[in-house]
């Protein structure tokens, strides 16, 4: 199974082979063949600790609001009450400040501003629980485990979840396997309501808490497109598709 889109095979081909994995899983949707500024971290490699709580599955995808540091709580000392806070102006990961430009002279097919900081203040909060980890909700996710210096993400309400989801599979793929994601009608026009908010920024893959890809959308176009009913999560080994794949499944 393959991204869905309205070009050719051999120039989907060619995009696809520009996908630069970092970690453990990169987000193929809408022919995006973009990857992430090294500023927002990079997502984890061991897809096995990704399990929930027996009896529990959460699946979503969200926009990715900043990066934030790792959890540096005083021991016994309580973290901030309330919801979490915006991300400060000059570490929100928005198209104004990521300035993504297509760019056929450039060996990835774009340009962008790669130093935008994490954003500090989130060093005081711990992250969100699975428990907490609701559709409706703001969160504050790792990557999953082991994670990078900046390996946390604020990320916005949830734009589809389980419920989107018709079928989930695994695949071997060029350099590694892949998730294949079919949409019900519903949620192929909830990821292209999402896609097309986050156009030039970015989307995260959350399942049980932690993130598993994040990734532009279509970072090499002038103007966005729609998909039809598939996306596509790459660089996963067999052993961490086949898990995302149960969990995926399970939160349907």
């Amino acid at each position: 199974m393959s991204v869905t889109c309205e070009e050719g095979e051999a120039e989907l081909k060619a995009k696809m082979a520009t996908v630069m994995v970092t970690g453990i899983g990169v987000l193929l949707a809408g022919c995006s063949s973009a990857a992430p500024p090294s500023t927002t971290g990079t997502t984890g490699s061991t897809a096995s600790t990704i399990g929930g709580v027996a009896g529990t599955a959460v699946f979503s995808v969200r926009p990715v609001l900043c990066a934030a540091p790792d959890y540096a709580g005083a021991a016994g000392q309580s973290p901030p009450a309330g919801a979490l806070p915006p991300c400060a102006a000059a570490s929100q990961l928005s198209v104004l400040n990521l300035v993504v430009t297509p760019s056929s002279s450039n060996p990835d097919g774009y340009t962008s501003n790669t130093s935008i900081p994490p954003d500090a203040q989130f060093a005081a909060y711990p992250s969100t629980t699975p428990a907490n980890d609701t559709a409706t909700a703001t969160v504050l996710l790792p990557a999953a485990p082991p994670t990078p210096a900046a390996g946390r993400f604020v990320l916005g309400p949830a734009g589809l979840t389980g419920a989107s989801v018709q079928s989930a599979s695994a695949q071997v793929g060029n350099g590694g396997w892949l998730v294949n994601i079919t949409l019900t009608s519903a949620g192929t026009a909830a990821w292209n309501e999402l896609a097309r908010t986050q156009f030039h920024a970015f989307v995260a893959v959350d399942v049980n808490a932690q993130v598993v890809s994040e990734q532009l959308i279509q970072p090499t176009a002038l103007y966005f497109t729609t998909v039809s009913g598939q996306v596509t999560v790459a660089g996963f080994t067999e052993s961490e598709a086949r898990t995302v794949v149960s969990e995926i499944t399970a939160a349907r």
